[in-house]
């Protein structure tokens, strides 16, 4: 072959490989393009990022968008630059990671945009992330979209966020990693998933003048992080505090579910302007927070404090809940107190929402606490108790959400004078009991209304004796106090009485009166039946069987009460067709036979049953007893009695005679 032949084919075999190794160059993923090449993003101006950034760089206006193809760092001791009104555009799943600095400094009307190439939506792409090697790193007017996390500040990093816009982000806005401390100031931070902003338990960041809108939980601190002049909306926890952070002179409004948290930590609170909450203004568990100077209004609660966080009382000051002062609500190891003419309604007549979770009067370790003609309406609870104990005298409570009394921890209540609804109370705990008491006053009238002055009235709870009382000349007793009703862990047992009244010679209906209830019954009113009793004979003048009468006796029945004469009478029958006349006297009837009675006869006297006293009344049966009259006296012959009289005058003359002669 010529010489020239082989110079030419070796010329055109080197073209040939310079040619494929400057096509593998451009498809390399570590070379940076100016432009869109053939099989990347056709048609699309722009420039390409393929490979992290080893030496300083400024991405300029004139090459934005800027492409990110894969996960790209900024290398240690690396700057870049960006310029305001750069987009930098990401593939599906890829991050961008800072181990240099990154200077991002947008303009009001010419942001700096980090977002997804096409379609957005939430983890799109990963993020921006800094790491610890990370130094003077700064964000301006810059606006992050739809990334997993917008801003991941890890192990101590110091970036600042200013005038950044932080929009749809699935798990968090920014995360201020351990020992880290952004500042974050001035951003607007929408629609994180779970939360705007979170502060790990050692990160120390500065968070103020934000706007925070439309995230799970606004900001979480598990940290002492500064929280500070921040607007918040539309979270279900605008502040969750972990950690002891300070949360200063915040808004937090427009349908957040609760504004703070505090769980298990002792943040400080103070100045925040809480308003229109779904929930709870604030809420405290486990905790000792400092909160001063904060002003709730129109929340459905205002503040809930457990238990458990009653320690926070003791750091509050200047807090008001619908124009109340919080520590008005609270009583904290009060003993012996009365609180009388209370008026608690709320704030409503300004203001929506309820007081507090735990109750317009919350006792926390009370004893003997005494309520006397109070009125607290408009509440959650009308009075909340833990481990306390209560009486309540002609109060009112009224318009509860959950109870009007609310019982845990070994608390105990009594309530007098309808001052409580059963159906009303609520408890919590097994050791916990209510018991109502009530009012009755007991009448005692006779037959004719007239009042019985003397009676005796027993009072009895099953086998025990309440009152034991005489009615006054009005017929009546005082009002007795006595057991209604009572409510335990078992739900509502009731506490019928016995009431029972002595007089005597009366007769009352339905005495002993049984299973009264005082709610129910305010008077127990006992009326004398009058004489329902059957008359009865208790005595006659002739014995039954007696057979000595005399024919001139007369007959005698005495009734043991006032009897009706006439019908009496009718019911009076002797045997033998007798007539006589009958008088009274007393109890006592008379017969007295027109003829006397015949010698030596047999007589039946029958009292029938129709006699009746003057109520009406008849003999339950006929009364009979029987006698016989003596024998008529023997009669002599008329002959003997004048030989008798002969002989008697003869010998009367004989006798004369002689004495005569003997004087002669």
């Amino acid at each position: 072959m010529p010489k020239n032949d082989q110079l030419l084919k070796a010329v055109a075999l080197v073209f040939i490989l310079s040619l494929i190794v400057s096509v593998l160059m451009l498809c390399s993923p570590h070379t940076e393009l100016e432009g869109i090449e053939e099989g990347t993003r056709a048609g699309v101006p722009g420039t390409l990022v393929g490979a992290d950034i080893t030496t300083d760089k400024t991405w300029l206006i004139s090459g934005s968008p800027y492409l990110i193809t894969t996960n790209v760092t900024v290398r240690s001791g690396v700057t870049l630059q960006i310029d305001p009104g750069v987009e930098v555009l990401f593939e599906y799943g890829t991050s961008f990671t800072i181990a240099g600095r990154l200077r991002a400094h947008g303009q009001l009307f010419n942001p700096i945009v980090f977002e997804p190439f096409d379609d957005p939506a939430p983890r799109d792409w990963i993020g921006l992330r800094f790491l610890e090697s990370s130094w003077d790193c700064t964000l301006n007017w810059t606006t992050i979209r739809f990334a997993d996390g917008a801003v991941n500040c890890t192990y101590n990093t110091s970036p600042m966020l200013n005038n950044c816009t932080i929009d749809t982000s699935h798990f968090y806005g920014i995360y201020c990693g351990p020992y880290s401390d952004p500042v974050i100031r001035n951003c607007n931070i929408e629609t994180a998933f779970w939360s705007g902003i979170i502060c790990d338990n050692r990160s120390d960041p500065v968070i103020s003048n934000n706007i925070i809108d439309t995230c799970q939980y606004g900001v979480v601190c598990y940290s002492p992080a500064k929280v500070t002049n921040n607007t918040i909306h539309k979270c279900w926890v605008a502040v969750l505090c972990w950690g002891d952070a300070t949360v200063d002179n915040n808004t937090i409004s427009n349908f957040c579910t609760d504004g703070i948290q505090a769980f298990h930590s002792d943040p400080v609170i103070k100045y925040n302007y809480i308003d229109g909450c779904m929930g709870n203004g604030t809420r405290f568990t486990f905790s000792n927070a400092t909160v001063l100077n904060n002003s709730f209004r129109s929340n459905k609660v205002g503040m809930d404090i457990s238990y458990e966080a009653k320690g926070v009382l003791a750091n509050m000051q200047g807090n008001l809940v619908n124009g109340i002062d919080v520590k008005d609500l609270f009583y904290i190891d009060e003993h012996d107190i009365v609180i009388e003419g209370l008026t608690m309604r709320s704030g409503w007549s300004y203001y929506k929402g309820y007081l507090t979770a735990q109750g317009s009067v919350t006792l926390f370790d009370c004893s003997n606490v005494t309520f006397k003609d109070c009125t607290i309406a408009n509440s959650m609870n009308s009075i909340y108790a833990a481990n306390s104990t209560l009486c309540l005298y002609n109060t009112t409570l009224e318009n509860a959400e959950q109870s009007e009394l609310f019982l845990m921890m070994n608390s105990q209540a009594k309530s007098y004078n309808e001052s409580v609804d059963v159906s009303e109370v609520t408890i919590k705990d097994p050791d916990c009991l209510f018991t109502s008491y009530d009012d009755i006053r007991v009448t005692v009238l006779d037959h004719d209304l007239v009042p019985i002055e003397g009676a005796t009235v027993v009072v009895k709870e099953d086998l025990i004796e309440l009152h034991n009382i005489t009615t006054d000349s009005e017929g009546m007793t005082p009002n007795l106090v006595v057991k209604d009703r009572a409510v335990s862990s078992s739900g509502i047992i009731p506490s019928p009485l016995t009431v029972v009244v002595y007089a005597e010679g009366y007769n009352f209906g339905d005495n002993p009166r049984e299973d009264v209830y005082a709610a129910e019954t305010e008077a127990v009113e006992f009326v004398d039946l009058g004489d329902i009793w059957a008359p009865t004979v208790t005595e006659v003048n002739i014995e039954h069987g007696d057979k000595t009468v005399e024919i001139e006796r007369v007959v005698t029945v005495t009734f043991s009460e006032e009897m009706n004469q006439t019908v009496t009478e009718n019911a009076f029958v002797i045997s033998g067709d007798i007539t006589g006349t009958f008088s009274w006297s007393g109890f006592n009837l008379t017969f007295t036979p027109s003829q006397g009675f015949e010698y030596q006869t047999y007589y039946t006297v029958t009292i029938g049953e129709t006699a009746s006293d003057v109520a009406g009344n008849t003999l339950e049966a006929p009364y009979v007893f029987s006698f016989t009259t003596i024998p008529e006296p023997k009669t002599a012959s008329l002959v003997l009695i004048a030989v008798a009289v002969v002989a008697v005058v003869a010998v009367m003359g004989v006798g004369s005679w002689l004495v005569l002669k003997r004087f002669k």
